[in-house]
């Protein structure tokens, strides 16, 4: 699937929602047309400039994305759509792009020398001023990857988030698949992951429960803290928060993605030096870091923790812990981890009791 934005190409290979390959390209049918053809002038030059300019673009990804990697090619953007109404209106093509038809739109743009005397069927008023600059990036896209023919998609962004909302509200969260995605590719111990979302979410129900949202976030945020350890075991927690900011996280926003990336960067070490702690932080994401952080220390030992029943009371200056009678006696560890934690909290004006 090729996207060619107002500034960036996002390139795709999938099956069915499940992508495999993916990149973006700094190019778009915006910033080629400003780049390339100033004031709309359309020459040969010109045009072998950006063909070329997009081609080199796109060779960097050639080797995993060229003919062989895949059966289908579609187009999902604006100047996908314009580019196929152009070259099937003008008879060039009876389905879809085709190397072809735009070789022959090639002809057709150098003849005109000028986007405002361009005389196509299909041409919009409003994609007259990028027109250029998304056939220079199409034409480089099918050159460089062996596209013979592209089919094109109706819908776009829009209908992509539609999707997904539709997907959330019949329990066929987006975002489910991808956590999981990650959890794979990563290589997250699955077991572990899991001890420590139940005991989050134990505490979680404990301290009075939270909506819907909350419970989401914090078993994403339990099954995905140690994601940081594929890059070092020093510091795990720092390269779990840079991955999940950075990463492509298909169904998350830019802001849900900041927010798991502050829960897994604040499950461990000293909160008065995280940047976010410094600032105002939620009330009901300072609890869910301090949820996440208990359940990892309750779990250190990579054992189910088998708390029967635990006692939560969360204020925005006290909190308090109350764990079964005798189960710290048998950790002593864990007791020292949680007096550690108790001073973490206090430096933030925060008084944490275990009992």
């Amino acid at each position: 699937v090729v996207d060619i934005g107002g500034g960036s190409t996002e390139v795709i290979i999938g099956h069915g929602l499940k992508p495999h390959e993916r990149e973006s390209l700094h190019m778009g049918c915006v910033n080629f047309s400003l780049r390339f053809f100033a004031g709309g002038v359309i020459d040969k030059a010109a045009l072998k400039a950006a063909e070329m300019s997009a081609r080199v673009e796109v060779e960097r990804i050639a080797r995993g994305f060229s003919r062989g990697n895949w059966q289908q090619a579609v187009g999902s953007s604006g100047s996908a759509r314009a580019l196929r109404e152009i070259i099937e209106q003008s008879g060039w093509s009876t389905c879809g792009i085709t190397a072809d038809g735009l070789a022959r739109l090639r002809s057709q743009f150098i003849k005109a020398g000028h986007v405002d005397a361009l005389d196509l069927p299909g041409l919009t008023r409003d994609r007259r001023p990028v027109i250029a600059g998304g056939f220079a990036i199409m034409a480089g896209l099918f050159a460089e990857l062996g596209i013979e023919r592209m089919d094109v998609a109706e819908t776009a962004m829009r209908e992509g988030i539609l999707y997904d909302l539709l997907g959330r509200f019949h329990k066929q969260d987006m975002r489910e698949v991808t956590v999981d995605e990650f959890m794979r590719r990563y290589h997250i111990d699955t077991r572990q992951a899991g001890r420590v979302e139940q005991a989050a979410l134990k505490l979680l129900a404990a301290s009075g429960g939270g909506d819907e949202n909350d419970l989401r976030f914090l078993g994403w945020a339990a099954r995905l803290h140690e994601i940081g350890l594929m890059v070092s075991h020093g510091g795990y927690h720092r390269h779990s928060g840079y991955i999940l900011e950075n990463a492509d996280m298909p169904g998350f926003s830019r802001t849900e993605q900041a927010r798991l990336a502050l829960l897994t960067r604040a499950q461990r070490g000293a909160l008065a030096k995280l940047p976010e702690f410094a600032a105002a932080v939620p009330d009901r994401d300072r609890l869910l870091v301090w949820l996440l952080r208990q359940a990892v220390i309750l779990c250190r030992n990579r054992a189910e923790p088998n708390l029967s029943e635990v006692m939560v009371e969360a204020g925005s200056k006290r909190i308090r812990l109350g764990l079964p009678a005798g189960w710290l006696e048998r950790r002593p560890l864990t007791r020292r981890a949680l007096d550690e934690e108790a001073s973490h909290w206090e430096t933030l004006g925060i008084k944490y009791s275990i009992v």
